[in-house]
């Protein structure tokens, strides 16, 4: 029996998207990521979601937003050569 491949490693065949965060008072972006799991009916990233929530906590306002940039992506290292 075959061992199972961890999400997070570049040997991942499975499916994953690219998100930003943007930092809205700076105008920018604060940070690129990679999640594997399943985009949510709206389209948005489970991950990126939860980090924004987190962010935005510890500043007091809405200061962070996220955006899914790419989607069906196979493979985690794949997503290394954009």
């Amino acid at each position: 029996m075959a061992k199972k491949v961890h999400g997070n490693s570049h040997d991942s065949e499975e499916e994953h998207h690219l998100y930003q965060i943007i930092d809205n008072e700076k105008k920018d972006i604060y940070k690129y990521g990679i999640c594997g799991k399943p985009l949510k009916a709206d389209g948005s990233s489970t991950r990126a979601n939860h980090q924004v929530d987190l962010l935005n906590r510890a500043v007091g306002w809405c200061r962070y937003i996220a955006e899914v940039i790419l989607t069906k992506i196979k493979g985690r290292l794949e997503v290394f050569s954009f």
